[in-house]
């Protein structure tokens, strides 16, 4: 099922579109309360309102996912402003209310135990009996960390960030949303980025595009939190899952043949988002060979570097040889994360081009999302445990072709072994 063009996607809620394709999909019980709109309606129905005041409240929303022993949860503050501390940390959150019972294991008790440092900052530095807001307007969104340098991770804490979006979006007013990074990615600044923390780490842009509104400031709170600081109608601190997902896993599990809404409703979204089309079919088809950057890291582990291949821009040339006069054309798209002059709106637009997305595992193969049929042949060479792909593929819909093994030998693949797949992935796939 596909929405009807993107500026129905844009104009559609969270949840409407997660409801759309829950009703053009055959679903079991158990494959629906796993992966569909049942987990909105569980995190609706465990708010909990743990702060009250006049004008002012907290409200936390949580529920315990199906294939979790973890409860998974976003907080949600009234009436409240975010300014510079006096002392601590570089700042803190005011507002009027009286914590009920539940505050103390709720709130506190739970964020020291659990979550993200910079979360526990935030929650800690709230000041219940602070000021009041004369003219509260806005609405200001704190994301906790995320892996702005790994497509599967990135994909896996967004999932929580919208799933907590599409429970609260009925209750949000149509004012400017404000997004508040709360951390940066440990390699930012350090060897493997060779860049300082000003760096834009191009994945971010994404929560800009689903979630903020144009022409608000860029915070990050380790650079410019002051261009955030005010009174604001709503403040959400948006946490992550604590074992990874409720829904994207990476590994073998009973839920593994599951389509889910909330999945192809996020990628939907995200599609959306940066202004991609479906295409009609072309007469020429486009593999598109997904490589990860080839230079030796400093804090690449063992593991990383048994997946490096070297000289991919000649691989994609053989392959280029080998596709003359099929109708098909071999294009590398690398994967852009240590580049920090390309967002992710560019990387989406170049994988929409594709009739099929190649590479080793790792490469940054889930750039697939953007393409209208999800097509990924992916290559191991080693035995893997990780089902990242197929459990994808299987969320959404479309085809995998995996995984691959192939002989490493000096760290290059040979062509010829790599276009057999690519033939084969490209009839059993057929057009996107």
């Amino acid at each position: 099922m596909r929405l009807e063009g993107v500026e129905r996607a844009k104009a559609a809620s969270f949840e409407r579109t997660i409801l759309e394709f829950e009703k053009n999909n055959s679903l079991s019980d158990e494959c629906r309360r796993y992966g569909g709109y049942h987990l909105v309606e569980e995190l609706r129905k465990g708010k909990e309102n743990v702060c009250t005041g006049e004008k002012s409240a907290i409200n936390w929303y949580s529920m315990l996912p199906v294939a979790e022993n973890q409860d998974f949860g976003v907080l949600v503050l009234t009436n409240a402003a975010f300014e510079r501390a006096d002392r601590g940390p570089k700042y803190k959150i005011e507002m009027e209310c009286a914590p009920t019972a539940a505050y103390s294991e709720r709130i506190v008790g739970l964020h020291k135990e659990r979550g993200t440092k910079e979360t526990k900052e935030l929650v800690q530095s709230i000041d219940t009996q602070g000021k009041r807001c004369a003219r509260p307007e806005g609405i200001l969104i704190f994301v906790d960390s995320n892996d702005y340098y790994n497509w599967w991770w990135f994909l896996v804490q967004l999932q929580n960030h919208f799933l907590a979006m599409a429970a609260l979006w009925t209750e949000l007013s149509d004012e400017p949303h404000t997004i508040v990074f709360q951390s940066k990615d440990g390699r930012l600044g350090s060897d493997a980025t060779s860049k300082d923390n000003h760096g834009q780490m191009g994945l971010r842009e994404m929560y800009r595009k689903m979630f903020g509104k144009e022409g608000m400031p860029d915070v990050r709170v380790w650079i410019n939190p002051e261009d955030a600081f005010g009174c604001y109608r709503t403040i959400i601190v948006m946490r992550n899952a604590e074992n990874g997902s409720p829904i994207l896993k990476n590994a073998v599990h009973k839920h593994a043949l599951c389509f889910s809404p909330v999945i192809a409703a996020l990628r939907s979204h995200m599609r959306a988002s940066v202004g991609l089309r479906d295409q009609h079919s072309q007469s020429i088809r486009k593999v598109c060979w997904a490589s990860r950057d080839e230079e030796y890291r400093r804090e690449y582990t063992s593991w990383q570097l048994r997946r490096t291949v070297k000289n991919q821009t000649g691989l994609v040339a053989a392959l280029g040889e080998y596709a003359r006069g099929t109708g098909v054309e071999v294009v590398q798209i690398p994967f852009y994360a240590f580049n920090e002059a390309v967002p992710i709106s560019t990387q989406m637009e170049r994988a929409s081009q594709c009739n099929l997305i190649a590479g080793i595992h790792g490469a940054g193969l889930y750039v697939a999302v953007a393409m209208a049929k999800l097509s990924i042949l992916e290559f191991v060479p080693m035995p893997i445990a990780n089902r990242n792909a197929v459990n994808l593929k299987h969320l959404v819909g479309g085809c995998y072709r995996g995984q691959i093994r192939v002989k490493l030998s000096a760290q290059q693949i040979a062509p010829a072994q790599v276009w057999k797949e690519v033939h084969t992935a490209l009839h059993e796939c057929g057009d996107r």
